[in-house]
């Protein structure tokens, strides 16, 4: 049925909001097969009878609508894949800084180039402005200090009141500045 794997494409970006699933490059290659298919089985039917100036029986007049149809909407389904994606893609760059290594696996080679001249578009747009962090919350925090748990080892860290080992498992009580940008890597998971 015309329209099936357009379909599947969508259900993936509703299975997975916040992350991009793997990138479904024999579903788009299909999607773009069958949108060429039915552009071609249009065009033929209406060039049959506009060639000879005549109107089209009404069965064919309702296949080309039919047809049609199944090409925008197929059209619309692989844009609405891709904007999702490149969503997801520019949220992580933004907030992170770059695309995380396990999700660069699931990207396909567009999405990490868009990811590289994302970046360092942001990042010449962020120099204009040395003196603000672009990427902090627009809401000011409500404590100077948090409680986070060590998801992933961070190694030692550096802060303005020395050093801190970051072991995987272990909960620290520290500045919030000193850990932003790890609790927003992911590297460290803040606890209410």
């Amino acid at each position: 049925m015309y329209g099936e794997t357009a379909l599947k494409l969508i259900r993936d970006c509703r299975r997975n909001p916040d992350h991009p699933s793997p990138y479904q490059e024999d579903s788009v290659r299909a999607v773009i097969a069958e949108i060429k298919l039915l552009f071609n089985e249009v065009h033929l039917l209406i060039n049959e009878y506009a060639a000879d100036g005549d109107q089209p029986p009404p069965p064919i007049a309702a296949a080309v609508a039919m047809h049609s149809l199944a090409v925008k909407r197929s059209k619309r389904c692989l844009l609405a894949y891709h904007n999702h994606r490149v969503k997801i893609i520019k949220e992580l760059v933004w907030t992170v800084g770059s695309i995380p290594p396990e999700t660069k696996l699931r990207c396909s080679p567009g999405e990490i180039e868009l990811s590289v001249q994302y970046r360092n578009a942001l990042m010449a747009y962020r120099s204009e402005f040395l003196d603000l962090d672009l990427t902090a919350a627009p809401v000011p925090p409500g404590d100077v200090f948090v409680e986070v748990r060590v998801v992933k080892d961070c190694g030692e860290i550096l802060t303005e009141s020395g050093t801190i080992r970051l072991a995987k498992g272990t909960q620290h009580y520290v500045r919030r500045t000193d850990v932003e940008q790890f609790i927003t890597q992911g590297y460290l998971k803040h606890v209410e």
